[in-house]
């Protein structure tokens, strides 16, 4: 039940109740609030999903020299 303090796995997130699932940095989804800049673990992915998310995951300028796909 949302806002009784726990979150309650299954049922709550911090999509449905952020009262009581704050958004937890390392948990292997990318929520809202997380993005690349704070937190790398969840929002960047890895190398060759099909995914190129920027500068904020250690990615080069593809305009550069140097840079290969």
């Amino acid at each position: 039940m949302c806002g009784d303090g726990q979150c309650t796995a299954g049922c709550e997130t911090y999509g449905n109740c952020s009262k009581d699932c704050p958004v937890v940095c390392g948990d292997g989804a990318c929520s809202t609030g997380e993005n690349p800049s704070n937190c790398k673990e969840d929002c960047c992915g890895t190398c060759g999903v099909g995914k190129c998310v920027g500068y904020a995951c250690g990615e080069g300028d593809p305009t550069s020299s140097g840079w290969t796909r």
